[in-house]
């Protein structure tokens, strides 16, 4: 990977989906790139091209370079951002709750896990989500799948009015009543 944000993961992703490696890319004309050591790959064209240079070769030069210009013109950062979630359980018991992304394969706490509510008092959760994400929340009763709110466990019940967009806001306060 030669990193997270910016350029070069355009980069790579044309260079992948070009079928072409960094150093490839280097020998075609595209701009040199370092590798986790941060070495110059470096590559000799016509050693490649079996000592001569190839009609295909050339076309690839053409497509990686309009690529590699494209990329540099596109941005590519996805903006860290939070969304806050305001939750108070009515139930008598211990309520879980956790939250799951419609648009990316994760949730929070994560891991299988939840957080407890086992008081009547409002309690927040900041997330921190990419801007635009849309974030729903699951609650059930403890020990229990089948009194559940919003997602319910794992995020797998239909929902109305239980996601929300990550946008730096915070929602109203979820009441979980008692069912």
């Amino acid at each position: 990977m030669l990193g997270s944000c910016g350029v070069a993961p355009v980069v790579e992703a044309v260079l992948e989906a070009a079928s072409v490696s960094p150093v490839e890319a280097v020998a075609l004309g595209g701009p040199q790139l370092s590798g986790e050591d941060g070495r110059r790959l470096q590559a000799n064209p016509v050693a490649q091209a079996g000592g001569h240079a190839t009609k295909e070769g050339t076309m690839l030069r053409k497509y990686v370079l309009i690529g590699l210009v494209t990329a540099l013109l596109v941005p590519t950062c996805a903006f860290a951002e939070n969304l806050t979630f305001m939750a108070r359980s009515f139930h008598k018991n211990q309520v879980d709750i956790a939250f799951y992304s419609e648009n990316l394969n994760r949730a929070w706490p994560g891991g299988d896990k939840a957080w407890i509510i086992a008081d009547y008092d409002v309690h927040s959760y900041t997330l921190s989500c990419i801007q635009g994400e849309r974030v729903c929340y699951g609650a059930w009763v403890r020990g229990s799948t089948s009194a559940y709110w919003g997602s319910g466990l794992g995020g797998k019940q239909p929902c109305q009015a239980c996601c929300f967009v990550c946008n730096g806001g915070t929602t109203p306060t979820i009441n979980l009543n008692a069912k």
